[in-house]
């Protein structure tokens, strides 16, 4: 995948339902000054079935080097596609040297059945900002 974007597969193990899909990651780690953002497409299961994305863990993460960022947003949207469901939201800011983070686990936001699901910073970080979203889940019939 492009722009440091990853998609991996991992062993069940956090206790979530499973349907024997597995479950999945995704990341994105750009360069300074770059829009950290990932999409992970619609799923269906082997039969065809749409499958609900459960987003079962959210990192992000922002790093001010030689400027302080202001306020940025970033959101988890169900469906970016089309109707666009907000279904978590969160504002940084940083001084100049500084970073914040946010990981979540065990949040279990359920997407809408053969949509995709997208996490994003949007606006643009400072030239020397980095911006960092991983999400990771599994898929279901819901």
């Amino acid at each position: 995948m492009a722009n440091g974007t990853k998609q991996m597969l991992s062993d069940p193990g956090s206790g979530a339902p499973d349907i024997g899909l597995g479950h999945w990651g995704v990341t994105h780690n750009p360069g300074a000054g770059v829009l950290a953002t990932i999409t992970r497409a619609a799923q269906s299961s082997p039969e065809g079935i749409p499958l609900s994305q459960i987003v079962h863990s959210i990192t992000v993460a922002i790093a001010c080097a030689a400027a302080a960022q202001a306020p940025i947003s970033v959101q988890l949207i169900d469906d970016p596609a089309g109707a666009a469901t907000i279904l978590w939201e969160c504002v940084f800011a940083c001084l100049a040297g500084d970073g914040r983070q946010i990981v979540m686990d065990n949040v279990d936001f359920k997407g809408t059945p053969g949509k995709a699901m997208k996490l994003a910073f949007s606006g643009a970080p400072g030239g020397t900002v980095l911006c960092s979203v991983a999400m990771g889940g599994f898929d279901a019939v819901v």
